[in-house]
């Protein structure tokens, strides 16, 4: 997974539709990828799907997992 990629596609994702939340683009492309993955988070501290920032501790630490964070 090309996690460079996945965050310009979920960005674009909420260019195009304002109704979306950073954290749920970038949880909705991941699940496309891997749904295994995206399924081993949710619920936790880590799942970004109701962060609106992508400075949330949750998108941080989602992305520190999967191999993308800083």
């Amino acid at each position: 997974m090309n996690v460079k990629n996945l965050l310009k596609q979920a960005y674009l994702d909420v260019k195009l539709n304002r109704h979306l939340r950073i954290g749920q683009a970038i949880f909705n492309r991941v699940y496309e990828y891997d749904s295994e993955l995206a399924d081993s988070v949710r619920g936790s501290d880590i799942d970004p799907f109701y962060a609106s920032d992508y400075e949330d501790e949750r998108v941080q630490g989602f992305l520190k997992a999967i191999g993308g964070g800083e």
